[in-house]
């Protein structure tokens, strides 16, 4: 009997302070933080026909490098232009015949571009062509504090560039 009592007992004050540790006047709101920004990282790399190599595979291999760049930093996104003007988002799948299969890895220190035969062809010419890149490092903070981007399309990926810029 006196330990039910002293069970009950110990109960009732432990809810009793569970009840009253909720209670109390809200704290000062603190200080606001730095404006900053995502810190997201443009490169900009052209690839001329002579830098492409063999890949071993019937493709092409290019090694887009750049001062300061950092792929590893986040997700990386590459966009390819064969005017400087018009991009795509790669990976790209050429859906005509002789059209190349276009994809890219990455590690931290650069990234590989492979430039392949369609699936069921056995290899495909070098590029005669003058390639631009467009290389976007996105930390995880910038997909944080722009969930709605579409990070495959460049324009949204410059829009955020562009108020990242003006709220410096």
């Amino acid at each position: 009997m006196k330990k039910t009592y002293f069970l009950n007992t110990l109960l009732a004050i432990a809810v009793a302070f569970i009840l009253s540790g909720c209670s109390g006047k809200d704290g000062a709101t603190g200080p606001a933080g730095p404006t900053g920004n995502a810190n997201v990282s443009v490169y900009d790399v052209i690839e001329a026909p002579s830098s492409w190599v063999a890949d071993g595979n019937g493709g092409w291999i290019a090694v887009l490098t750049a001062t300061g760049f950092s792929p590893s930093a986040g997700a990386c996104n590459v966009y390819m232009s064969s005017d400087n003007s018009s991009w795509t988002a790669l990976p790209f799948v050429g859906y005509t015949l002789g059209s190349p299969d276009v994809n890219y890895v990455f590690n931290n220190a650069q990234i590989d571009i492979y430039y392949d035969a369609q699936a069921g062809t056995a290899s495909i010419s070098q590029p005669s062509n003058t390639y631009y890149f467009k290389v976007v490092v996105i930390p995880p903070a910038a997909m944080h504090q722009h969930p709605h981007t579409n990070w495959n399309n460049l324009d949204e990926v410059n829009a955020v560039i562009i108020q990242q810029k003006a709220s410096r």
